[in-house]
């Protein structure tokens, strides 16, 4: 489904020549279509603690006339919600015993207001202009940022911390967020079929399938608080993240086969060529092949990390990341960094 911001050429048109500044749009700030999808490394309160891929995704639903749509949102809340928009409208709302008013791309500094999702998942929402977000898919300026502050209902326990933060940069949606005491920031996101934000990364198309390989590190997180025995007290290593997100971009079924449980492999060479290491070394995997179906616009996400060093020895220097699906006929990508010695 076509979202459409004016109703003909010629109103578009008339509208562009005026003085009037264009409205804020909530689909401007947060594009809700079929397939769209934005790939998070989160961390555990700034740590690298059990490092974890998250993933935000929108399928289509229905529009509903008078300008109203309404689609599918995975990953943001506890549970999957209906999220409905207007055309031309700064506000996002879900139903939950009544409408509930989520977001207002609108929303002065300060303003506040009440959203229900459920018994574990309503809150004080307030808004807050102008932030800058720092990602591995970039930096964002002049973001909005929306505070959840749960209200908690003493007859129902509720396991998790929720939704605390949301933050969005015009255009490209989510940046980061914070859900049950972790921080995801955002590495990859695909609207409307094109990628348009992502850290290091090299995307291609192939027999139908648009895969990309993207790269994060532990740059966005604080040192571990290592506890040690011996002396002097071993350091972590450098680790980068990689993820592959697929997408079914060819209109019809497809089917990978995997011929055994790696789904994917990394090989890392140094600046003349020479292999240095494999995100496979001493890592086992089950025999049995394993197959993976997408329907049309449906994405996969696939991550691993890889520590960057030699028999315990940090590495440094430049070198090239080359990974690939463990599929048939799956093409290879290529991400250059750089790991600089430690200061």
């Amino acid at each position: 489904m076509t979202r459409t911001l004016c109703a003909a050429a010629l109103v578009c048109a008339a509208f562009a020549n005026t003085a009037e500044a264009a409205p804020v749009t909530a689909y401007g700030w947060f594009p809700l279509e079929e397939g769209n999808t934005w790939v998070y490394a989160s961390d555990n309160q700034g740590y690298l603690v059990d490092t974890q891929v998250e993933v935000i995704s929108s399928s289509d639903e229905a529009y509903l006339g008078n300008g109203w749509y309404v689609n599918y949102v995975d990953g943001l809340f506890a549970d999957g919600w209906d999220m409905y928009d207007r055309t031309n409208q700064s506000e996002m709302w879900l139903y939950n015993n009544g409408w509930q008013h989520v977001f207002d791309f609108d929303a002065a500094t300060g303003d506040s207001w009440t959203a229900n999702a459920g018994a574990c998942d309503t809150y004080n929402v307030s808004a807050r202009n102008g932030d800058t977000a720092t990602t591995p898919a970039g930096v964002f300026t002049n973001v909005k940022a929306y505070a959840f502050d749960r209200i908690t209902d003493p007859t129902v326990r509720c396991g998790a911390a929720g939704l605390g933060q949301v933050r969005f940069a015009e255009g490209i949606g989510p940046v980061d967020y914070t859900k049950d005491g972790r921080k995801a920031h955002l590495l990859y996101a695909r609207t409307n079929g094109t990628v348009v934000a992502a850290g290091p990364h090299e995307t291609r198309t192939l027999d139908g399938l648009e895969t990309s390989m993207v790269l994060t590190s532990d740059a966005l997180t604080q040192p571990h608080g290592v506890q040690c025995i011996t002396w002097p007290c071993p350091q972590p290593l450098v680790e980068v993240g990689v993820a592959f997100t697929v997408t079914n971009v060819s209109g019809a079924t497809k089917t990978l086969t995997f011929g055994n449980g790696q789904k994917f492999e990394i090989d890392l060479f140094d600046g003349e060529g020479a292999h240095i290491l494999s995100w496979s070394d001493d890592k086992f995997f089950t025999q049995a092949v394993e197959t993976l179906t997408l329907e049309a616009g449906q994405t996969e996400v696939f991550y691993g990390t890889l520590d960057l060093g030699v028999d315990g020895s940090q590495i440094t220097g430049d070198f090239q990341a080359v990974g690939y699906l463990k599929a048939p006929n799956s093409g290879k990508l290529a991400v250059d960094l750089n790991v600089a010695p430690a200061q």
